[in-house]
């Protein structure tokens, strides 16, 4: 089969070194229409591994922040109860509680945008779908299986 004569590394080097893939089909002796394929699969995982990853980032982060707020909340309301008997420790633990709530909307602003997140998956499944529709159909079935995120997107 011509595509196991096309080596992926030498391929992707070509194109960035801009060459058509004409030039790669001769240097590979194959069909442009195979270069052509190859580099279809190519770009459909070099795609779904970069948007996996980037999904991967963002649930972590999101659980981290997620779990470092519960904890400032609870340091908070402890400093609010002993506040009650000390009316200058009452002021630090005022400042401090508009820090953690900057801090807080700050965190929420950039990193639970959902619009943001909505936006994203939408560029990535138009881009799978233009790429590989087989690639996407892929995508799709995993995505909607993977538990964690069913509950909250669901790609159609």
């Amino acid at each position: 089969m011509a595509l196991n004569k096309i080596n992926d590394r030498k391929l992707l080097r070509m194109v960035d070194q801009g060459r058509t893939q004409v030039e790669a089909a001769e240097f590979f002796g194959v069909s442009k229409q195979a270069v052509n394929k190859r580099l279809r699969e190519l770009r459909g995982k070099t795609t779904r591994i970069v948007a996996t990853k980037k999904l991967e980032a963002m649930i972590d982060r999101k659980f981290d922040a997620i779990e470092q707020l519960i904890n400032i909340n609870k340091k908070t309301l402890e400093m609010l109860d002993e506040a009650e008997e000390n009316p200058e420790f009452a002021l630090k633990c005022i400042g401090e509680v508009r820090n953690q709530l900057k801090l807080a909307s700050d965190i929420y602003a950039q990193m639970y945008s959902v619009k943001t997140v909505e936006n994203f998956m939408a560029t990535v499944t138009d881009i799978l779908r233009d790429v590989d529709p087989d690639v996407y159909k892929e995508f799709q079935r995993r995505f909607n299986n993977e538990r964690s995120l069913r509950s909250v997107i669901r790609i159609t």
